[in-house]
């Protein structure tokens, strides 16, 4: 766009002739839409006829003019024909190169009434389009106002949870929620927000989750509402790389390559003939999407974001509203009245960072580097700049293989722009798949270079080299790490004019902290709601073990028989939840030795798209007539938005208290949270470990019939400062001293179960 910009003033300045910049306008109105187009002509040529000049960068000879080009210029002709009473205007469309050299000239006399048709050929179907989506509006504001809650009885809580969710949207607030499981919190967040969708407090409701499958109780609630005669479009969006139907074909790591894909080039000329059937499709799911593509010949994801823009309901990852790299700009750059439902959000500072920091490797900058020289030749000034860059990274000074700098040189920022800019311009010239995966951490390292409001550390690492670099040469590589230590200047900015954000969770606590984290303020309210089941239904157990890292081997064996004691005693089937895949296979090898005759089943390490089929086919172990134990890791894929209600799991035991690991990030992180809050391992560690555990014991009761046991193993639950993070419905928190004592307390919770 800069470059495109410079090119227009040096082709403004290379006629004297000419108007540079001249605004025209037209008023225009069909199907009782009214329309006012505006814009500015590149260069106005006075003439009989006058003729109206469209300037486009080029990096190559254009042989014929690319549609959408030369329709604005025809719109630009047809404004200024209809202001000025011309009867024809020339039409002239100039692509150029940098240095202003023509690569490509086209040009047509076009008479005003050829002008009017081509114009009514744009501008009639988007009158269209927009009178759809008014009538769309109308009927679905007509159905929701006679909508009943998608259930027979609101759950304890759920009336509150929605009444303070109206609250926020109408005040264009934000909310912070803990909702314990069982309140039914989704469907209490989504029906006061499609009924603000009526009221017109709003326009667009997207529900963010952290997982896939938080999305499941989100479709079955819209579901229930349709089946009262609400009419409501959703549309799911799902990662390019999962839905795209090449992904599969292509070896190694996904790149989408738009320029030249089948279900790309041409999308827009498709879509505009398929948009009216599509429209008509109320439910979207990736399934729909898929279908509705391959019978168009479309990129489905690319469609997944068109359908978004006339959605209801947009069910999504957070990164679609957080991620500045993937952030639907045509949605939240355009300042739409939108409201946000934030679900499992005790997961979206972590997943902030993420997004917005950064590392970057001289092995990853050399593979780049040596991929523009094989497409571009060494001395082309793509290969110059990332030799710079790869020269600064290797001169940073640091006094051991990892730690934490000061700053960054005052060179990077300089060396780390020429590097992204010319690898910017070089991707549309040639095939760099490796350059185009480099781009991203270049441009949040850029961003993290200049940014005035979000705080970074810069780490330093050093190693020996990876990959074929490792006989390139002898120099260890090196790689710097921009850490974003606080993203709630982020996430406010983001969440700051919106139509209400709602922030819920069934692990929220400290609620004052995790509103601070995430970007909230003293005006943002707070909400925490009690659980809805009878307490005597779960019982708490906890013995002090010690789990510490430097403890496990030795303690390995007493954790295993405790374990195996609570499976023997206990019904049905149990999950197992470890800190780490590690402490897992040492307790699996302990127990197999102490308790040969129960059946464990490991939690899955499986990625990519055969995650989803390995994650289900896991869930389905456990029915009401087995008696299995699942291991897990806390954290992981299986410790948060899994229901297995009734007997399909009676119990969960957790060993240790879920930290995160010591490294030199979290370190870094607990150094900020200090000076920030004066307990950095609190924030740091205490409670995101905490939140983890909370999850997975979670999993035991999912309803008011549920009835299970909870085996806490460490000895620091018994501190105040861990206690009084865990939830306060734990009310029968006891402490087993021994397997005995365990055994007993158990069997007298369990009596008449059996």
């Amino acid at each position: 766009m800069r470059e495109g910009a410079k090119l227009h003033r040096l082709l403004q300045r290379m006629s004297a002739d000419g108007v540079a910049e001249r605004r025209v306008s037209l008023l225009f109105s069909h199907l009782n839409i009214d329309l006012l187009v505006t814009g500015r002509i590149d260069r106005l040529v006075p003439g009989d006829p006058p003729i109206v000049e469209e300037f486009k960068l080029a990096s190559r000879p254009i042989s014929a003019p690319i549609p959408e080009h030369w329709t604005q210029a025809v719109i630009y002709a047809h404004m200024l024909a209809q202001s000025e009473s011309l009867d024809a205007v020339q039409v002239k469309l100039i692509y150029a190169a940098q240095d202003g050299g023509t690569l490509g000239l086209f040009r047509s006399v076009e008479s005003r009434v050829d002008l009017e048709d081509e114009f009514r050929a744009v501008a009639e179907p988007f009158c269209a389009y927009i009178a759809g989506g008014l009538s769309w509006r109308a009927a679905r504001d007509e159905s929701l106002r006679g909508m009943r809650f998608p259930y027979p009885e609101p759950r304890p809580g759920q009336r509150a949870f929605a009444a303070h969710v109206r609250q926020a949207i109408i005040s264009k607030r934000r909310l912070f929620a803990e909702a314990p499981t069982g309140i039914g919190k989704t469907s209490a967040a989504l029906v006061p927000a499609v009924r603000a969708l009526a009221a017109g407090y709003t326009e667009q409701v997207f529900f963010l989750t952290a997982r896939t499958t938080a999305r499941l109780a989100a479709l079955d609630a819209l579901e229930r509402m349709r089946a009262q005669g609400v009419h409501l479009r959703s549309v799911v969006l799902t990662a390019k790389e999962l839905c795209c139907p090449h992904a599969r074909e292509a070896a190694g790591a996904f790149r989408c390559a738009m320029t030249d894909c089948p279900e790309a080039v041409g999308f827009y000329d498709r879509l505009a003939e398929a948009a009216p059937d599509f429209l008509r499709v109320e439910n979207a799911t990736p399934d729909a999407i898929a279908a509705m593509a391959r019978s168009a010949k479309l990129c489905p994801h690319e469609l997944s974001l068109s359908l978004a823009e006339a959605a209801d309901v947009v069910l999504c990852d957070y990164n679609y509203a957080f991620d500045p790299s993937v952030q639907l700009q045509r949605v939240f750059r355009v300042k739409k009245p939108v409201t946000l439902l934030i679900d499992e959000a005790h997961h979206l500072g972590e997943r902030a960072r993420n997004m917005l920091s950064a590392t970057v490797s001289t092995d990853s900058l050399k593979a780049s580097r040596r991929e523009m020289g094989q497409a571009l030749g060494r001395k082309s000034e793509p290969y110059a700049a990332m030799t710079k860059l790869i020269r600064a990274m290797e001169s940073i000074s640091a006094w051991n293989d990892e730690e934490r700098l000061d700053a960054p040189p005052d060179t990077l920022l300089p060396a780390l722009s020429d590097a992204l800019d010319q690898s910017l311009a070089a991707l549309p010239t040639a095939a760099l798949p490796v350059t185009h995966n480099v781009v991203r951490p270049l441009t949040s390292m850029r961003a993290a270079l200049t940014s005035q409001t979000i705080p970074f550390a810069w780490l330093i690492r050093r190693g020996e080299p990876q990959g074929n670099n490792a006989r390139l040469n002898n120099k260890k590589h090196t790689e710097l790490t921009a850490l974003c230590l606080d993203v709630a200047p982020h996430i406010a900015a983001c969440t700051k004019r919106l139509c209400g954000c709602v922030f819920f969770s069934g692990t929220f606590s400290p609620l004052p902290a995790m509103r601070s984290l995430l970007g909230g303020d003293n005006e943002d309210a707070l909400l925490s709601l009690p659980s809805p089941f009878p307490p005597e239904r779960l019982l708490t157990l906890w013995m002090a073990h010690s789990t510490r890292y430097q403890a496990r081997q030795s303690s390995s064996r007493a954790v295993a028989e405790t374990l195996a004691a609570f499976a023997r005693h206990s019904p049905g089937n149990l999950w197992f939840c470890f800190p780490s895949y590690a402490y897992l296979e040492m307790i699996r090898a302990a127990l197999v030795y102490a308790a040969p005759e129960l059946e464990l089943v490991v939690q899955p390490r499986v990625s990519g798209a055969e995650a989803a089929f390995a994650r289900q086919s896991f869930i389905d172990m456990f029915q009401e007539d087995t008696r299995r134990i699942g291991m897990i890791v806390l954290g992981g894929s299986f410790g948060e938005s899994v229901d297995l209600p009734g007997g399909r799991l009676t119990g969960a035991a957790v060993a240790g208290v879920g930290l995160p690991q010591v490294n030199l990030e979290q370190e870094t992180l607990r150094a900020y949270y200090d000076e920030r809050f004066g307990d950095g391992f609190q924030a740091a560690y205490r409670v995101p470990g905490m939140h983890k555990v909370i999850q997975a014991a979670g999993r035991v009761i999912r309803s008011s019939n549920d009835k299970g046991a909870l085996l806490l193993l460490d000895e620091r639950y018994g501190q105040d400062d861990y206690a009084d993070l865990l939830p306060a419905h734990w009310t029968r928190f006891t402490q087993c001293d021994s397997n005995e004592e365990l055994i007993e307390r158990l069997q007298t919770f369990w009596e008449g179960e059996r």
